[in-house]
């Protein structure tokens, strides 16, 4: 991400409480694959930079990404 600082603790623990690899954040990348466009791939592309950037578990981004490529 940009911008210079680190994020606030509640923004942290909230991210942090977020499974990115089930439920309907799962469901809701997995549409964006499915979808298959230049538009989608770039969502997830982003996505993907902003949550390896923080740290966070993302084993589906990875394989819904691999899967495009």
């Amino acid at each position: 991400t940009s911008g210079g600082g680190a994020l606030p603790a509640w923004i942290a623990r909230r991210l942090d409480s977020i499974d990115l690899n089930s439920g309907r954040v799962a469901r809701f990348f997995e549409r964006l694959a499915e979808a298959d466009t230049p538009g989608t791939q770039r969502v997830l592309e982003r996505i993907h930079d902003v949550v390896t950037d923080l740290g966070l578990e993302h084993d589906l981004l990875d394989s819904l990404l691999d899967d495009l490529s």
